[in-house]
């Protein structure tokens, strides 16, 4: 799962995505993306404690931020 901030994303928003993680944990990964003022942007793995299980009611918490791909 990629989760995408932008450079105006605030700490506050950071902690609620914490939060939201922390309370389905579970297998899958997840990986943020940070966009920058500057045109680049920055790819982090959140870790093993962030590992979630995707449930639809976490995709819905998390949907302003999900970054969907097509297979």
């Amino acid at each position: 799962m990629l989760l995408q901030f932008s450079p105006a994303t605030t700490g506050d928003e950071l902690r609620e995505v914490r939060e939201i993680l922390a309370s389905s944990p579970g297998r899958r990964p997840v990986q943020l993306l940070f966009d920058r003022t500057n045109g680049n942007s920055l790819r982090l793995d959140a870790g093993t404690e962030f590992r979630i299980n995707l449930t639809r009611d976490l995709e819905a918490k998390l949907a302003r931020w999900l970054v969907t791909t097509k297979s």
